[in-house]
């Protein structure tokens, strides 16, 4: 009895910890002036930068185009690692795009939802 009452009070402390490390980690999320969407979702804190070339490459594959004709063409400029190696930026956005699929929703993007996710499915990370 003594012995399920110690692993039940263990795993209560666990799951308590877990869950006040999740509420810090979000609030300095928010704090950094990201998305709450994104930060709920536990997205790295350096996802933020890759909102503006998520929306860029959402709007230019529903207008036809395709993974690498949007981000070497209209949405070129929106690249975080412009500048640096395509090392940097696979990799980079392969950390992301699990995060970014998670704020594809109808809420932020309307119809647009259904595209969003294709564009990180794409990805061979």
């Amino acid at each position: 009895m003594k012995l399920i009452l110690l692993v039940t009070i263990t795993i209560c402390l666990a799951l308590c910890d877990a869950r006040r490390s999740h509420i810090v980690q979000l609030r300095h999320c928010v704090g950094k002036g990201l998305e709450a969407k994104s930060c709920a979702a536990g997205c790295p804190v350096d996802c933020g930068n890759f909102g503006p070339l998520r929306t860029c490459m959402v709007g230019c594959m529903e207008d036809g185009g395709n993974h690498n004709s949007c981000i070497g063409g209209q949405c070129a400029g929106f690249n975080p690692c412009a500048g640096q190696s395509p090392e940097c930026f696979h990799s980079k956005l392969c950390k992301c795009a699990k995060c970014m699929k998670t704020t594809c929703t109808p809420d932020n993007y309307g119809v647009l939802s259904s595209v969003c996710p294709r564009v990180f499915n794409s990805l061979h990370c």
